[in-house]
């Protein structure tokens, strides 16, 4: 598997499907040097979240990361949730499945070595601050909430942190209204923060991702082909995410949107770039969370403009092999 060997890294997330597969896909690749799990507000509630770290740290088996109880809320605007989309839980509501004696197929356990910290406002920055550790990259695969408070704490020194990997933004049509996308609108004012901090910042804006299509037919024949445990979580937690897809776009399967920030941060080279500005919209209520990208020689962010698509889904066959050799 192609991945960036040095340094080490966080991921900060908001516990949806999607998210799920990042994580293990991350764990498959880099299990070693991923120093914390990160929480934060956005697919579903804080505390679903943070149940959710929990279930697919169990499911990936081994020695499970630190999770950081991060903020439950936006700086500044209302809480949104995806729930339609990730299901009640943010797992496809996979809690309520039944194996073939009627017992539930996955039940919430706590996961060892496990650490939660309890101040909801500073965690990560937190961390940061009191980790030996140098030159890590965070992989922020929800809201921007987490960074922006860091930034305010000054726990983003040059010396702890390499880069930033940010899913998110959109250069033309949103995903959450015609206008923005889902991590930058559910909070527009922390993306702003960061988007203008000067932090080493690489973006995989939305129609990027969504040059990527992973088919039910994919991930069942993945499934069959490297059978594991893993395997048949992520068909099982997909379900409804498919199904929405199907229902809304015409095409029965998922765009693997976090999980194409985490070969962002492995794989680099996977990835063109080009230098650009972005700026938020918070004023208007009704393009809240658009992002403009300016793409300029004196830009701050590096801006995916394209993906090596073949790499990429080799990248996740080689996840589904991994956990097929060390299924438990």
């Amino acid at each position: 598997m192609d991945r960036e060997d040095s340094g080490w890294f966080i991921i900060d997330t908001d516990g949806g499907v999607d998210d799920a597969m990042a994580i293990l896909l991350a764990m498959s690749a880099i299990r070693d040097r991923i120093v914390a799990l990160s929480a934060v507000h956005g697919n579903v509630n804080l505390e679903q979240v943070l149940s959710n770290l929990r279930l697919t740290c169990r499911i990936a088996g081994g020695l499970a990361p630190p999770i950081l109880r991060g903020t439950d809320r936006p700086l500044l605007a209302s809480v949104q949730t995806a729930t339609v989309i990730h299901g009640e839980d943010g797992l496809g509501n996979i809690r309520g499945l039944l194996d073939d004696q009627g017992q539930r197929r996955y039940i919430d356990e706590e996961v060892e070595p496990t650490e939660i910290r309890s101040n909801p406002e500073s965690s990560l920055s937190q961390y940061l601050i009191e980790s030996d550790q140098a030159k890590m990259t965070i992989i922020c695969i929800g809201p921007l909430t987490n960074i922006a408070i860091a930034l305010e704490n000054d726990s983003l020194s040059p010396e702890k942190i390499r880069q930033i990997v940010f899913l998110g933004g959109a250069e033309a049509k949103g995903n959450i209204t015609p206008h923005a996308e889902f991590n930058v609108f559910c909070d527009p004012d922390a993306a702003r923060r960061v988007f203008s901090s000067g932090c080493p910042l690489r973006v995989i804006p939305l129609h990027i991702c969504e040059q990527v299509f992973l088919s039910e037919a994919s991930l069942v024949g993945m499934g069959k082909q490297y059978p594991s445990r893993v395997a048949t979580f992520l068909l099982d937690s997909h379900a409804p995410y498919i199904r929405f897809y199907q229902e809304n776009r015409g095409m029965r399967g998922s765009v693997p949107h976090d999980s194409i920030a985490v070969a962002a941060a492995l794989a680099p080279e996977m990835f063109d770039y080009r230098r650009a500005v972005i700026d938020v919209e918070t004023v208007d209520k009704d393009k809240r969370g658009m992002t403009s990208i300016n793409y300029c020689e004196n830009g701050t962010i590096d801006v995916a403009t394209s993906i090596n698509i073949p790499r990429f889904e080799a990248m996740i066959r080689d996840m589904y092999a991994f956990y097929c050799l060390n299924d438990d």
